[in-house]
């Protein structure tokens, strides 16, 4: 096919690449502004790998921001305004002289909605809204079963009373303090899994991303031919392809956060447990031993009672070693979780790939 131009229409393909840079860098920003977690307890270990995930992905949309959209808009329309001041059979001889990318793909039109000229298919922003505090995700079911129980007693009414001070505005939720007293040891697992909302909506940005560049790709034909049209659609087509793929491997960083959120809370919920158990038992070995302190004119109360001390004071320590347990197995599941980031095998076999920043072969 031979050189046609129509620039008044090709104008628009600039603006979509205008708007695909603004989608990337919102992208980016909202990575960087939603992925802070606080670095406590076993979650630290996962430090140096989640700023790999994140600079990996953060360096991926900053390049579809700028060294492909931004710069590729400008050169398009620098072509667009060359076309302009320039008769048809000038800017053909000119067309001629400009090597001819090699065959790849095409673009191929998807079933879907599709605008006018290169307007948006999609609004790639629109899935970006901030993940929620997800400590609701997981609420705290007080039990008035254990009346025995001083430390489930004092929880429950605690809960309780912020769960009501929730609903009436006082209280952001409801709070149950042992889980707040353990998550320093076990994590922050409601910022790993709001690490994986993030991961996910940027996958959903990034398809929509995708599907306008290939509508645009997929106009350029019907308003523009010759070489340095098909050097543009090349790129554009390559662009596609980049954002389409980075969909599964986001979507598995996000899998990965939601698992380590999982197993962070489990471990927060029995250590909470375990705690509770460590405050009755240890107030209970204190009343015993208080008792036979008490009673120590006698011969079977310091017996008796400093038996029930002794077994409770074992129990409190067969606890503590149960919870010691479950950190560890806590921190062999976060360094697994860190090596998998750092070491990449995060993105499987599809690595975010890395885009073409080769321009289009445009006129001068």
């Amino acid at each position: 096919m031979g050189f046609t131009v129509d620039a008044e229409t090709l104008a628009g393909l600039p603006d979509l690449l205008d708007r695909l840079s603004d989608d990337a860098s919102a992208a980016r920003e909202y990575l960087v502004r939603n992925t802070r977690l606080h670095w406590v307890g076993i979650v630290s270990l996962i430090a140096h790998g989640h700023e790999r995930a994140v600079a990996e992905a953060d360096s991926f949309f900053s390049t579809v921001a700028g060294p492909i959209a931004h710069d590729d808009a400008g050169r398009v329309r620098a072509a667009v305004d060359y076309y302009r001041h320039t008769d048809a059979a000038s800017a053909a001889r000119v067309d001629a002289t400009l090597p001819h990318p090699s065959a790849g793909a095409r673009a191929v039109l998807t079933p879907g909605a599709h605008p006018g000229l290169f307007n948006d298919v999609t609004r790639p922003r629109d899935v970006l809204v901030p993940p929620p505090d997800h400590h609701g995700d997981f609420p705290y079911a007080p039990s008035w079963t254990q009346g025995l129980s001083p430390a489930a007693q004092i929880r429950n009414i605690i809960w309780m009373l912020t769960s009501l001070g929730a609903q009436l505005g006082i209280c952001d939720r409801a709070y149950d303090p042992v889980a707040e007293l353990v998550e320093p040891m076990s994590g922050d697992f409601a910022g790993l899994r709001g690490c994986a909302d993030v991961f996910e909506r940027l996958a959903g940005a990034s398809a929509g991303m995708s599907s306008n560049v290939q509508w645009g790709a997929v106009c350029l034909d019907r308003v523009w031919t010759g070489s340095a049209a098909d050097s543009c659609e090349d790129v554009l087509v390559r662009v596609d392809a980049a954002l389409a793929e980075a969909q599964e491997p986001l979507r598995l960083v996000a899998e990965e956060y939601r698992r380590a959120a999982e197993t962070v809370y489990e471990v927060n919920t029995l250590m909470g447990e375990v705690v509770n158990a460590l405050i009755d038992r240890a107030l209970i070995a204190f009343l015993a031993l208080d008792g036979a302190a008490a009673s120590s004119e006698t011969v079977i109360g310091p017996v008796v009672l400093g038996a029930v001390a002794g077994y409770e004071i074992s129990k409190v320590w067969d606890l503590f070693r149960h919870a010691m347990e479950l950190v560890d197995l806590a921190r062999v599941a976060m360094a697994a979780l860190d090596t998998f980031l750092q070491g990449f095998s995060l993105f499987g076999n599809h690595p975010l790939p890395v885009l073409s920043t080769a321009a289009p072969s445009l006129p001068a």
